[in-house]
């Protein structure tokens, strides 16, 4: 129960263990789901290919919000618009979600805000990331290496939903342990 972006699931796998990981957001299972996939030689080579013939193109409108338009440079929310629409162009669940969970990772990064407690704030002396489409790049490249060194086929099965009532279903017999956490409250939720 509420396994957020599938840490524990993924440390489950690195030991060797079969898990079930539930949470209601389902940007958390997304997010889970590219950490605790086994990536085959092919998807490999479709990660490096789509990486290696990464070009931005087009121009986007930003979606009307005063916040966007505060916390971002217009380029730099143009160059983020691009690398997002590339990603959402790729048809293959697993591969879009390992791109998308790169793209996420560098938002905060390339904004001029910072998460803090229950909101956002001002970064005070924020460095800018100049090239925002190689830091991306970047962050593609550490998951790839990443996913060489830890591969793993151990199972983590991702459910988005409450485990209240989807719980039920599984075989108790099955379960070795449970590890949970209580939800912390916080006003994005």
């Amino acid at each position: 129960p509420f396994c957020g972006v599938g840490t524990t699931n993924l440390v489950a796998q690195t030991m060797g263990y079969s898990s079930i990981g539930f949470d209601v957001s389902p940007l958390a299972i997304q997010i889970a789901e590219a950490k605790t996939a086994f990536y085959s030689k092919s998807d490999l080579e479709a990660i490096h290919h789509h990486i290696d013939n990464f070009a931005l193109k087009g121009e986007f409108d930003p979606p009307k919000s005063d916040l966007i338009e505060r916390a971002f440079k217009k380029n730099d929310l143009n160059t983020l618009l691009q690398i997002k629409n590339s990603y959402e162009e790729i048809k293959n669940r697993k591969l879009r979600n390992f791109f998308k969970s790169a793209y996420l990772s560098v938002i905060e990064d390339c904004s001029n805000r910072i998460k803090d407690g229950n909101g956002l704030k001002i970064k005070r002396n924020k460095v800018d990331i100049l090239d925002i489409e190689n830091f991306y790049k970047s962050k593609v490249r550490l998951m790839l290496k990443d996913i060489k060194e830890s591969n793993l086929e151990s199972k983590a099965e991702l459910v988005q939903g409450s485990f209240i009532g989807l719980g039920k279903k599984i075989n108790s017999e099955s379960v070795g342990l449970t590890i949970t956490s209580p939800p912390y409250a916080n006003c994005f939720d």
